[in-house]
């Protein structure tokens, strides 16, 4: 943008902008820091800045910071985040709200019409945006007689051809993970699964039991992401008296049912931490018969 700006004479008396190297040399009184993150993106400039912890610039008590850029609904929380940290360091943060800093880099309908009629496309496609707005450009893309106008879906395979476009196939669509070494939905049973575990924690019992379904020693709890560090053990006693009581209360038909025993000790451990924490865990339970 700045080189397309400079050659088309957009600007034209700002000296050559430096590099994070360069700046560090320059009065903090005389520099301007063009960053990214204005969306609250974790990992870019601006959040490593708010935190301290960018590898080459640093931010002083009264710096200013300018989010020229208003919030893209959903990012709110990670704004707000970053802003914070902003002006825990004393830094001075002007938004919108504060200030006319906002420029809108998306054309208005005027502005549309002009390109279209510059263009005198034969196709118009109309992509990025909510449903409302592909219509209204699609609409505009009609009363100025484009010869076709087709709205895709996401996920919809576009074929263009001298005779025109058209919806030849649908690709695999959808918020995707980053996940160790592969790229998964984030629809898939693992993710779901190690967010309900973040959520409601997990108990692991081991159950060794005899041919006449007596217990042979006390069960082998664990428990992750439940207790904190001083109620683990207590907590951890109470699920070993609550599976011991389950297991001898089942009747001859379910004793000797692994099954049945399974499910027992998980209902017994479930009951036993919502009534405690007011959530129940992922139960897994092992019976080993010897």
């Amino acid at each position: 943008m700045n080189e397309a700006a400079r050659r088309t004479g957009y600007i034209k008396d700002l000296p050559p902008f430096l590099s994070e190297r360069e700046a560090t040399m320059v009065d903090p009184g005389q520099i301007v820091i063009m960053a990214t993150g204005s969306q609250g993106e974790q990992r870019a400039a601006m959040a490593r800045l708010a935190t301290g912890e960018h590898p080459q610039l640093d931010l002083s008590a009264n710096d200013v910071v300018i989010f020229s850029a208003r919030a893209i609904p959903g990012n709110e929380k990670d704004i707000a985040r970053v802003q914070t940290n902003l002006r825990a360091r004393s830094v001075n943060v002007i938004t919108d709200h504060e200030e006319f800093v906002h420029v809108s880099g998306h054309p208005a309908h005027d502005d549309v019409v002009d390109l279209i009629q510059w263009l005198k496309p034969k196709i118009l496609l109309p992509v990025h945006g909510e449903v409302y707005q592909l219509q209204a450009h699609a609409k505009i893309g009609e009363t100025l007689q484009v010869p076709q106008v087709l709205i895709p879906r996401d996920g919809d395979m576009i074929e263009l051809t001298p005779a025109g476009a058209r919806v030849s196939g649908e690709v695999h669509h959808g918020i995707l993970c980053v996940d160790g070494k592969k790229i998964v939905s984030a629809a898939d049973r693992a993710i779901h699964s190690r967010k309900k575990l973040a959520e409601v924690g997990t108990v692991l019992v081991s159950l060794a039991l005899d041919q006449d379904g007596s217990l042979i020693s006390d069960p082998a709890i664990s428990t992750h992401g439940i207790y904190t560090e001083e109620q683990q053990t207590a907590g951890e006693a109470e699920l070993l008296e609550r599976v011991i009581e389950a297991v001898e209360e089942l009747d001859d038909r379910h004793v000797f049912k692994n099954d049945a025993v399974e499910q027992a000790a998980r209902i017994a451990v479930r009951r036993a931490v919502n009534n405690s924490h007011g959530r129940k865990p992922i139960a897994e339970v092992h019976v080993i018969r010897v």
